[in-house]
């Protein structure tokens, strides 16, 4: 009699083609429930698999979230993440941004969350997350190298894709025998994800892009490192640099730019099969200014254009055709570009560039896999014979999501790009390391990339920032160029989200006004003082969806319950009661605030691991608001006896999380709480590890027996 069932990704180890495959399978095998959506972390998926279950289910949603991403591991989909995207004017994100700069930057000095090298090997190999929990536990979270010649080389190296595993302070049961889920091998996944596709190209930006966020003052000990990593790894480009007109960025360091003497110092001869690459600007550079390939190391050149200097752009393209490189075009900001337009320019490309390869470039970090699969179409209809890229950026946790999609959706040749850790401008890009780990191709080798990350990115993280941030998702969602966020974060005010927001949102929101001069871009010369924003998503590249907003998506916020897993939830009452106030203040449907539990186990965990009326009480008062509570219950960790009825606790709604083989018994748990007056879901875990007929299984047990509300994937 459960009301709801959740689609719940344990592991951090589904794409949005496998969300998509088992939502569509819960919503038609349980008709009339409520189906919901837990994702986590690991391979920075969980926004984006929260977005395809959006996308793909009809009818009442219930999605998770925390604030900042806060929860077990490499965490799971931020609170204010959702929030934005979602666009319903019930919810305000301020009191998120508000409650995460009071509060969450300060516990991040103490407890550790989110991806990390540990996390990403377990989620991509599809196995529990306990033995990175261990090792992180430890204090070993930046030796994700150590965790890779442990526990995956060394099991490859005997042949040996299994191995015992333990050290989960999620569970009780000793594990220490237990073996390893095996690597995807699992029907959810088509063979393509079990295998690979030899045609794609993996170009590394490392040094290019991440040149923005330090001028690209890089000594050459980093620059021959990460030149050395990707020949080990079999990385087949590598983008160095700029071709640019002479006296243009003064002041910047020698990577900006692609002076032969520079490349043959770090380079010598290049004898390697590893190409290197360059950008052009359109706008900043010349025909003359770009030498013959047989005068550079440099093999392959990529021109970047807005729409409106296709001209321009095809012009130079062909020229550097003539000079006997690898050309190519990249199509930038393409989500604030019309269809039209975008044809127009398609149009001129196929008839007058004789360019080998075209990309779809996500410059502002706006787009969704939806318009990275009608783009890529798109392209690779328009432009027969040619190679289509992809290149993200993860102003909104999207950029992997979105590589992942322009692979599934290309066929023959693809480019993608990516940067060890991240390292672009602004929110990053795609991390090179999840590339490789994610294409399973036996002639790519992630460990030196892991090697380079550990012995020199970590150290450079300590004075050059990059990565997502509040501003940057703000210029995200809103679909911006992100030069105001650049700005505001060069003036050291990275975790000032909620200063950004008040300044240029909130205050145009005031006065009607979604657009504002904005200014402050590093990355052109042009002065931008007095130009308009970009409307928010007001681009017919987006369906209606998204450009306004599914009234019937319920928001669960689990920052306390699943957050508690990394301090064992020893929360001060003023972080529970400031996380409370502001899901009260921001139409949060839900707040999830621990668990029902047999007495006596977890002994030494906080209070808000457990949901006693006297603490729920303490902080909540009566809790005479909108936002109801949720408590978790654990199969195995709980009997009928331990849940109270509802008249006797804050509590409204309870949410029964088991594992396959547990589903008889979660059923049980399920009716009683129906029986004692909860809303009652069931969150069906670890779905990444389980057959396809056990899955239908279980939904047909669910559907004759359980009357819960809602079911989880």
């Amino acid at each position: 009699s459960c009301h709801f069932v959740y689609v719940t990704d344990s592991f951090g180890s589904l794409y949005c083609e496998q969300v998509e495959t088992l939502t569509s399978l819960f919503q038609k095998k349980l008709p009339g429930r409520t189906i919901g959506f837990h994702g986590k972390n690991n391979q920075h998926m969980a926004f984006a698999n929260t977005v395809q279950a959006i996308c793909t289910l009809e009818g009442v949603v219930m999605i998770d979230g925390s604030m900042l991403g806060l929860a077990r591991g490499a965490g799971t989909t931020p609170t204010e993440n959702l929030l934005c995207f979602l666009r319903n004017p019930k919810y305000n994100v301020r009191p998120i941004f508000e409650v995460i700069q009071s509060h969450f930057y300060e516990l991040r000095k103490t407890v550790e969350w989110g991806v990390s090298l540990p996390y990403l090997i377990a989620g991509v190999r599809n196995e529990h997350p306990r033995d990175a929990m261990a090792w992180e536990a430890e204090g070993k979270s930046k030796d994700g190298l150590g965790f890779y010649d442990k526990f995956v080389k060394t099991g490859e190296a005997n042949g040996d894709n299994t191995r015992p595993a333990g050290g989960d302070p999620d569970r009780l049961e000793d594990a220490a025998d237990e073996p390893r889920v095996p690597n995807l091998n699992c029907e959810l996944y088509r063979k393509e994800f079990q295998t690979y596709k030899p045609m794609i190209k993996v170009v590394d930006n490392t040094i290019r892009d991440g040149g923005l966020m330090n001028n690209w003052k890089f000594s050459d000990e980093v620059v021959k490192a990460v030149y050395d990593a990707c020949v080990q790894s079999g990385v087949d480009y590598m983008d160095v640099g700029y071709f640019t007109t002479p006296g243009l960025l003064e002041g910047a360091g020698p990577w900006r730019f692609c002076k032969s003497e520079d490349l043959k110092r770090v380079f010598g001869e290049n004898k390697t099969a590893l190409k290197l690459a360059a950008m052009v600007d359109v706008g900043r550079v010349t025909e003359a200014d770009i030498p013959h390939s047989r005068d550079t190391l440099v093999d392959m050149v990529r021109v970047a254009c807005y729409a409106h200097q296709i001209d321009e752009a095809i012009q130079i393209a062909n020229s550097c055709v003539g000079k006997g490189y690898e050309v190519g075009v990249l199509f930038m900001a393409l989500s604030s570009v019309n269809m039209a337009e975008i044809n127009a320019c398609l149009d001129k490309l196929e008839g007058t560039c004789s360019c080998h390869f075209v990309y779809v470039t996500d410059s502002f970090g706006s787009l969704y896999c939806e318009q990275v699969e009608t783009l890529t179409s798109l392209f690779q209809k328009k432009l027969p014979g040619r190679t289509i890229g992809f290149h993200g950026k993860n102003n909104q946790h999207m950029a992997f999501a979105n590589t992942v999609q322009a692979i599934c959706t290309l066929e023959g040749v693809v480019m993608i790009d990516g940067s060890m850790l991240g390292l672009a401008r602004g929110a990053g890009t795609t991390p090179t390391e999840n590339l490789l780990c994610f294409l399973r191709n036996p002639k790519y080798n992630v460990r030196p990339i892991f090697e380079v990350i550990q012995s020199h990115f970590y150290e450079l993280r300590k004075t050059v920032e990059w990565g997502v941030s509040l501003p940057y998702l703000i210029a995200g969602v809103r679909n911006e160029h992100p030069r105001d966020a650049m700005a505001w974060e060069a003036e050291g005010k990275s975790k000032d989200g909620l200063g950004f927001y008040d300044k240029f949102v909130k205050t145009g929101e005031a006065n009607g006004d979604n657009t504002r001069p904005a200014g402050g871009d590093p990355d052109r010369l042009e002065d931008a003082a007095d130009e308009p924003r970009v409307p928010n998503l007001n681009c017919e590249l987006y369906r209606k969806e998204f450009q306004t907003y599914k009234p019937m998506i319920k928001v669960v916020d689990n920052t306390i319950r699943d957050g508690g897993l990394m301090n064992n939830w020893k929360f001060s009452d003023e972080v529970v009661k400031a996380v409370y106030d502001a899901c009260v203040q921001s139409g949060v449907d839900y707040m999830d605030v621990g668990y029902f539990t047999t007495p006596g186990l977890l002994e030494g965990a906080g209070p808000w691991r457990f949901c006693k009326s006297e603490d729920l009480k303490r902080v909540f008062g009566e809790n005479k608001t909108a936002l109801k509570l949720a408590a978790m219950v654990d199969v195995g960790r709980v009997t009928e006896a331990d849940i109270p009825h509802s008249r006797d606790t804050l509590v409204d709604m309870v949410r029964v999380a088991c594992y396959a083989h547990q589903i008889d018994e979660a059923i049980q748990i399920a009716n009683s709480c129906v029986g004692k007056g909860y809303e009652v879901g069931v969150l069906f875990m670890a779905l990444s590890s389980v057959n396809m007929a056990e899955i239908n299984a279980c939904l047909d047990k669910l559907e004759g027996t359980c009357s819960c509300h809602f079911v989880y994937v």
